[in-house]
């Protein structure tokens, strides 16, 4: 289905436009279902072909010329309405924020957002850590997951290391101190702590969150995460330790049920 838009005109000198970087909260307060049938179809293809805004010319041109119509539609609604589509937003929580890339995100699949963030993360500590960096879309939205994988530096307190050595495992170590890695885990040092911090600002750098946890409303551009494979490390770095030994047990015995699954399936090709 071939959909039409009327021919580019000049929209003349506004401060205020509507733009493929602010295009998500504009386009919320106008209200699709109030705009012209002709903007609403701009408005479906616009949200099907965005992704390739900046790769296909034909396409771009088209989503041009519907901005352009679109900005003029709002040009001619009341004074009041612009300026209540063009204000501040602070969403619906009334406390919305935003990354500082987050406006260069607007024509970014979640899978090309992940790709700036480990090229970012792998820049950024280039000789401080190693990261996987994955996504995944789903009903409802999108997600990214940072994992850390190494560390060249010491992450644990003194007194950790100390209970590593004595073979204490980390489950041990929790049970004994009420460790809970949601309030920065007692086993983990100053330095540690401010590079994680370090790690989930970049991972946010292209997300905004207007969620209400109090009314369960959630509004984020993906869902993020930034996690310590701990049990990777410890393999790394203290494979006499119990908990390393029992990971590295199970990894062993998962390749061995895999090797044996592939050698099955293809014995039955």
């Amino acid at each position: 289905m071939a959909i039409y838009f009327s021919e580019h005109k000049g929209l003349g000198s506004t401060e205020n436009q509507v733009t493929p970087e602010n295009y998500k909260t504009i386009i919320l307060k106008i209200g699709i279902s109030k705009m012209p049938e002709t903007l609403i179809k701009g408005h479906q293809f616009y949200s099907a072909n965005i992704h390739e805004y900046n790769s296909n010319n034909s396409i771009r041109e088209t989503i041009n010329d519907y901005l352009a119509d679109l900005n003029r539609y709002v040009l001619s609604l009341p004074k009041k309405k612009q300026d209540h589509i063009f204000k501040e937003d602070k969403g619906y929580s009334g406390h919305k924020w935003e990354g500082s890339h987050y406006k260069q995100a607007g024509n970014l699949k979640t899978s090309e957002i992940a790709a700036l963030i480990k090229k970012e993360l792998e820049i950024q500590f280039e000789d401080i850590a190693k990261f996987s960096v994955t996504s995944d879309v789903f009903t409802g939205g999108s997600s990214i997951n940072v994992s850390i994988k190494d560390v060249t530096f010491n992450p644990y307190t003194e007194h950790f290391l100390n209970a590593l050595k004595n073979g204490q495992t980390i489950h041990e170590y929790q049970q004994a101190h009420k460790d809970d890695w949601n309030r920065y885990p007692e086993r983990f040092n100053e330095e540690f702590k401010t590079f994680i911090d370090k790690v989930k600002s970049i991972a946010n750098k292209y997300n905004f969150d207007d969620s209400d946890s109090q009314t369960d409303y959630f509004h984020v551009n993906y869902y993020d995460s930034v996690s310590f494979d701990e049990n990777n490390y410890l393999l790394l770095h203290f494979s006499d330790n119990p908990e390393a030994k029992r990971k590295k047990e199970w990894d062993e015995h998962w390749d061995k049920q895999k090797a044996a699954s592939k050698a099955k399936a293809d014995a039955n090709k």
